[in-house]
């Protein structure tokens, strides 16, 4: 009988132990997103897929001095034609990374089309924290009072025991308090 009561003892002990010591430790996660390495890539041209010319359209004029009227201006027209342009425009820059685009046209067609592309990558950093840290301490006073002692803090919240002794008396005593972190 005794047998069983040992058992059932050490069973019960060993699953106080158990949640005891899953309550003493709590896991903290911490999520952030950094900055990857930067990728800078041109892309091949693409050809269009669909060309369609309107049946309205607006051509830059000029007035013209001599019959009063408004004619194309043919000089502009070749030189928006022939010019270089260069475009740089952000797509988007948000948790994901930021993607920025840098097209080139002549000839009214893209003449070269390049990006970059800056990852933000998602970090997770997980960690245990105790919850319950015992501490002990010991203390001496100007009234020749020594005392030590010991307690725990659950968190943030700390209970304290400290025995006291007085020399000058020679008397003891005890003390119990309670300790917040800040």
């Amino acid at each position: 009988m005794k047998l069983k009561y040992a058992i059932l003892a050490i069973l019960i002990a060993v699953a106080v132990g158990f949640f005891a010591g899953r309550a003493t430790v709590r896991q903290k996660e911490i999520v952030r997103y950094v900055k990857g390495e930067t990728v800078v890539h041109a892309v091949p041209v693409p050809k269009p897929y669909m060309v369609e010319i309107p049946k309205v359209y607006y051509l830059p004029t000029r007035i013209d001095t001599i019959h009063n009227v408004q004619v194309a201006d043919t000089a502009r027209i070749i030189e928006d034609y022939v010019s270089i342009k260069q475009y740089s425009a952000q797509l988007f820059n948000d948790k994901y990374g930021k993607l920025d685009l840098q097209p080139t046209l002549q000839y009214n067609t893209i003449k070269d089309l390049q990006y970059s592309f800056t990852p933000n990558v998602k970090e997770v950093i997980r960690y245990r924290e105790k919850a319950i840290t015992p501490f002990v301490s010991a203390s001496w006073n100007t009234f020749n009072i020594v005392s030590a002692g010991g307690g725990a803090f659950f968190r943030n919240f700390g209970v304290e025991y400290q025995y006291l002794y007085d020399y000058n008396k020679k008397i003891s005593g005890h003390q119990m308090g309670i300790k917040i972190k800040l």
